[in-house]
Formats: structure tokens, sequence, C-alpha cells
């Protein structure tokens, strides 16, 4: 049988099957064949190579010989493409999110370059690629929000600091009861 040797070999498609329910017929077509020694040293390899994802964020991305770059202007992001965006990341559809933020590259110039317009197509392709370049776009969003709660935290940490040497007594006291619920939500 052909295992994918590292995480960077798992597609797309077989890391989401795989998070849906884990099973060696996601790689293997006739898993009936197997014998079971074979069949559980396979599986505990697939399992090993889940626990280590690789969450490198692509900019750019080739797919069938054509080049598609992330997002790079969220100031000309239109209301459809913030709703798509929404909708298709709780509704659980993570091709159609990447399609989303991924689009074919129509003018390049070294690290910078243009998208083409969103057009709300789906390219079937990416369900092909590596998953690492899913994880990665994830991490984007992830690191974005951190920075966002990092940078929150400190505007609220600035603020008591200034109404608590402007207030004394009872109001300090409930400004510091409202601002460690505050940090406390913005911790989850």
């Amino acid at each position: 049988i052909k295992l994918p040797a590292t995480f960077g070999d798992i597609t797309i498609s077989e890391y989401l099957a795989w998070q849906e329910s884990p099973s060696l017929t996601i790689f293997v077509k006739d898993v009936s064949k197997l014998s079971k020694q074979a069949h559980d040293k396979a599986m505990a390899h697939i399992a090993g190579l889940m626990k280590q994802p690789t969450q490198k964020f692509f900019a750019k991305i080739t797919v069938k010989d054509k080049k598609y770059g992330f997002v790079n202007n969220w100031e000309t992001f239109t209301t459809g493409e913030w709703i798509d965006c929404e909708t298709y990341a709780t509704q659980d559809e993570p091709l159609k999110f990447m399609c989303v933020l991924y689009r074919p590259i129509i003018d390049e110039d070294g690290k910078n370059y243009q998208i083409e317009e969103y057009k709300g197509e789906m390219h079937k392709d990416f369900a092909n690629l590596p998953a690492s370049y899913y994880l990665g776009m994830c991490a984007f969003f992830l690191r974005i929000r951190n920075e966002y709660l990092t940078i929150s935290q400190r505007s609220l940490m600035k603020e008591a600091s200034k109404m608590s040497s402007t207030q004394s007594g009872d109001g300090t006291t409930r400004y510091s009861s409202w601002l460690a619920k505050m940090l406390r939500r913005f911790q989850k």
C-alpha cells in the first residue's frame, strides 16, 4: 500500500474526511485485503501525521499550473465576499471559504499581485491541494485574532489605568470589575 509519507502529502479532501471520521479507506482503496497488523500500522502512521500538521501561511498557491493569490487588499473586500466568508465558515464549507479568499492572479510584480474579482466560483481542484494550504489559511486568521486580542487587552489596561487615576472609591471598584469581565471575555 502507498500512504502519505508526510503531512504535506495529505490533500485537503483527505484531511477533511479524516477529521469527520478517521478511516484508512480514505487512503487505501481495498482495506479488506490488508492484514490486521498492516492495517493497524497504517492507521498509526496516518494518525501520527495528523498530529503534526503544517500550518505555514501561503499567500500564493499554484493549482494545475494556474497561480492563485490570497486576498491582499481587505479595503476592497465587498459585502458579498464578507457574507460568503461568514456563511462558508459557519457552515463548515472550507473549500468554498478558500475559493473566496484565493483567486486567480491577473497581474504580478514580485511579491505584489492583483487577483481576479470575486465571482462566487468553486474551484474543484482545491480539494486536491495539500492540507497545509488550508491549515495555513486558518493559522493566518488565528494569528490576526490573537494580535487583535493582545492589542485590545493593552488598550483596555491603558484605559483602566487612566480611569483609576481619575476616579476614587466605589467607581474604581466597579470599573475594575467591569474590566476583569471584559478581559476574561477576550481570552476565551
